[in-house]
């Protein structure tokens, strides 16, 4: 699990050392970093959780790469997203972890005919798949 270190300082969490050691590619040892406890709740369900997170001064990605038009998606299932406005470029601040992850997925999901995929989780549906524009944007 990922925090980036703005929003554990928005959310006032208190960061502590943490021991643990990551290797990179090259096999550097990245050593004593920060961590907080962050409390997981849903807006969807009962679901919460506490979790430790590693504290990154930034994440360099945003998801999608780029905006989404959904506009003519008219199989797209009336459900609570997750993210309600996930076609929306948009920095990441957190990464939650696969045990984490696969302790939220529920039973529930729907496939459209183009390939998306929408699955049930205890934070609301999620969306997942590649989305193939009629018209991409030109490469500068």
């Amino acid at each position: 699990n990922v925090i980036t270190e703005s929003l554990a300082k928005s959310l006032y969490i208190e960061p502590h050392d943490s021991h643990l050691q990551f290797s990179a590619t090259d096999e550097k040892k990245l050593g004593c970093v920060r961590e907080v406890q962050v409390n997981v709740l849903s807006r969807y369900s009962d679901f919460k959780r506490t979790i430790s997170c590693q504290i990154a001064s930034t994440l360099h990605a945003s998801i999608p790469y780029r905006n989404i038009d959904f506009k003519n998606y008219e199989e797209m299932p009336k459900v609570f997203l997750a993210d309600p406005k996930f076609y929306q470029k948009f920095r990441i601040d957190m990464i939650i972890g696969a045990e984490v992850t696969k302790q939220s997925f529920l039973k529930n999901s729907h496939k459209l005919t183009n390939g998306i995929f929408f699955q049930e989780t205890s934070f609301g549906w999620v969306v997942a798949g590649t989305c193939h524009d009629k018209h991409p944007p030109k490469e500068q």
